[in-house]
């Protein structure tokens, strides 16, 4: 009877030092889902351009992007418990959790321009169509997510090229992700979202969170021949509590 006490004992110990050990690798205290995610954007770029050649296009556009995420991703946002909490939005991986992946991220891109070729003394310039010019279905799959940042925030990301028409510009920028210099944001030119207290996702059933970048550059090789760029990007985050 003793035997068999001690054994039950042992057993029992065992089971306990398992779970401990499992622990650790869940990356968050539940890894039960417990919001939706939306995630919706725009870019602006109203650009200038002015070349030495002659012909070569003179004067301004505007092109512009947008985005919303085509369907709500079912997510858990938390802190983890690594120095001073960095923010995760995680999907399910197995028992663990991953970061969020990509989400089909349909929209809409709208090219304006306006400009002229420089004039020709000795002749004419052809004439540009415009072809391109105008509001067309984003190509190439375009795609959104977030990532975790820091402990006060989070960053947006949207996947696709923004592509020129035929004979319609767009200016310098050609993706919502680009250098600082171009775009503005974080050092490596990302946007950021600032987060709310970790209570608030248990407190309120819908939390709408808005950031933006603005930035503004000049490219130069002479009195006649630079671009502008005046570049700004807005994003919303959507989380709706089960």
């Amino acid at each position: 009877m003793k035997r068999s006490g001690v054994l039950i004992v042992a057993a029992v110990a065992v089971i306990a030092a398992l779970v401990l050990s499992v622990g650790p690798a869940v990356a968050a205290p539940s890894r039960g889902m417990t919001h939706k995610i939306t995630i919706s954007g725009e870019f602006v770029n109203h650009w200038t351009t002015s070349q030495e050649q002659d012909c070569s296009p003179l004067g301004d556009g505007t092109v512009t992007v947008k985005f919303r995420t085509s369907a709500a991703t079912r997510v858990r946002p938390y802190r983890d418990n690594y120095g001073p909490g960095r923010w995760n939005v995680a999907i399910p991986y197995g028992r663990a959790l991953q970061s969020m992946k990509d989400v089909k991220a349909p929209g809409t891109i709208t090219r304006v321009d306006n400009t002229t070729p420089r004039p020709y003394p000795e002749g004419s310039c052809k004439p540009s169509t415009r072809l391109g010019c105008g509001t067309f279905p984003l190509r190439r799959k375009p795609v959104a997510r977030v990532r975790g940042y820091d402990n006060r925030r989070i960053s947006v990301h949207f996947g696709n090229e923004f592509e020129a028409g035929p004979e319609c510009l767009i200016g310098e920028a050609t993706s919502w992700f680009g250098p600082r210099r171009l775009l503005g944001g974080d050092p490596e030119g990302q946007l950021l979202i600032n987060m709310p207290r970790a209570s608030a996702f248990k407190r309120r059933r819908m939390i709408r969170l808005h950031g933006g970048t603005y930035k503004k550059s000049r490219y130069s090789d002479g009195p006649d021949d630079f671009s502008t760029n005046e570049i700004t990007r807005n994003a919303t985050v959507t989380f709706t509590r089960f």
